[in-house]
C-alpha cells in the first residue's frame, strides 16, 4: 500500500478523542486511519514551572527530591 501524502490528501474526520485534553480527532487519509491534533486552540499540558504550587492537582502533595 502506497503512503499518502500527509499534507495535501484530504482528511476525512471519522470520530473525537474525548477523554483527551485537548481537541483529538480520529480521521482517514487515503484509507489509512489517523489521529489528527489541530494546533490553533492547543492548551499546554504542562508549563516550565514544574512547582506543586503551580500545580493545582499536586497543592498540598509531599515534595519529592
Amino acid at each position: 500500500m502506497p503512503v499518502p501524502d500527509l499534507v495535501t490528501a484530504e482528511l476525512t474526520l471519522t470520530g473525537r478523542i474525548t477523554t483527551a485534553s485537548n481537541a483529538t480527532f480520529l480521521g482517514r487519509i487515503s484509507g489509512v486511519v489517523v489521529v489528527y491534533k489541530p494546533i490553533v486552540g492547543e492548551r499546554p499540558l504542562w508549563s516550565d514551572d514544574l512547582s506543586a504550587e503551580s500545580r493545582p492537582d499536586l497543592r498540598g502533595a509531599p515534595a519529592h527530591h
